[in-house]
């Protein structure tokens, strides 16, 4: 063999070497990134747990906050012992958010113990549900010492679970330390806005506040009518003979009749009596102005169409109505279906546009 055929050689000898580990590389860097995305092993945050709190991890599935530097010995069920803390944990996901909660194999939405649940997401900045936004589940329920709250964020192919224990004493800081918390053990950016569509946050006694920083409103009003907890959703844009109506907040004090919606509508029309003439022609059937009110310092028409048939409520307070002012140039809808009259004149008086 001659020398320049050795060199040859070598040469691609080393190139089938490096060929190869370039290779095994890349196939390991995948099973990597596949592996990460299906462990079920919860990451470490290191000096991203709150201030004042300490990580306590149980198991690579299982990681308990609290405010103690050691756990005390409480044995295999009396959590409750921890004092304050959130606890972390993390199921597979093999079907749909929804599919999921549906075989109540974890959790159980229509359990009594079970005090408000909603759906909704992490938004990534379109305010709109769609591929590449997480979703989540909130619930606030009972337990044998005190109430807890849990969020299930659905994340790739798995379910990480916060829950907040006590719930109470609420304060916007304990649920900043929470969203800190489900951002430090997820993928959820900091910029992203988690959006909690049907999280109420009570603020003492029964009365619940809600802020739709998308529209620019402030709402309050008793996270309970007629013993029914209101159950908060928004829902989609629509068009409708020219007339966009933005999604808003839909509260359901009563699963078969009782509904609110509160929306922006952005139309053609600059008075309220081109809204009712537009109205009028739409719906097809009879609508009827009921008189006027103030919201917000603003003059406001109320309207109302036929009852529900076979609604339990009064006739005063079963009726379908639509109050609409304009503020700044935006025309807001106010809709209420079966909520007693004092209810909706609540609405009418705490209703606020934010600046």
């Amino acid at each position: 063999m001659t020398k320049s055929n050795k060199i040859i050689i070598g040469v691609l000898g080393v190139v089938v070497v490096i060929g190869f580990t370039l290779g095994v590389f890349g196939f390991m860097k995948g099973l990597q990134q596949t592996e990460n995305k299906t462990s079920l092993k919860l990451p470490e945050v290191g000096t991203n747990v709150p201030a004042g709190w300490y990580e306590h991890r149980i198991n690579d599935t299982h990681i308990v906050l609290a405010k103690g530097k050691t756990l005390p010995d409480i044995g295999a069920t009396e959590w409750y012992a921890y004092g304050e803390q959130i606890n972390i944990s993390v199921l597979p996901l093999t079907l749909s958010p929804e599919k999921w909660a549906a075989q109540k194999t974890h959790i159980d939405l229509d359990d009594v113990l079970v005090r408000e649940a909603a759906w909704s997401i992490v938004d990534n900045g379109d305010n709109l549900m769609g591929y590449g936004d997480i979703k989540f589940l909130r619930i606030e329920h009972e337990t044998p010492a005190s109430p807890e709250l849990s969020y299930y964020v659905f994340e790739d192919e798995r379910i990480k679970v916060f829950s907040l224990y006590p719930l109470e004493p609420q304060s916007a800081e304990r649920l900043d330390i929470l969203e800190s918390v489900m951002r430090a053990y997820t993928r959820i950016g900091d910029n992203e806005r988690i959006r909690i569509d049907g999280a109420i946050t009570n603020i003492g006694d029964s009365w619940a506040q809600y802020r739709n920083e998308k529209l620019g409103i402030a709402f309050e009003y008793p996270s309970v009518i007629n013993g029914e907890h209101i159950f908060v959703s928004e829902f989609d844009s629509s068009e409708r003979d020219g007339v966009l109506t933005e999604g808003g907040v839909g509260f359901y004090p009563d699963s078969q009749y009782g509904f609110i919606s509160i929306s922006v509508q952005h139309s053609p029309f600059t008075t309220l009596e081109e809204w009712f003439a537009w109205r009028e022609e739409q719906v097809g059937y009879s609508i009827y102005t009921e008189g006027e009110t103030i919201i917000d310092g603003e003059r406001a028409l109320i309207t109302h169409t036929p009852q529900e048939a076979g609604a339990p409520l009064h006739p005063e307070d079963n009726r379908w109505r639509t109050t609409v002012f304009f503020k700044n140039g935006t025309l807001y809808n106010i809709f209420t279906r079966a909520v007693p009259y004092e209810e909706v004149k609540r609405i009418w008086e705490s209703f606020e546009v934010l600046d």
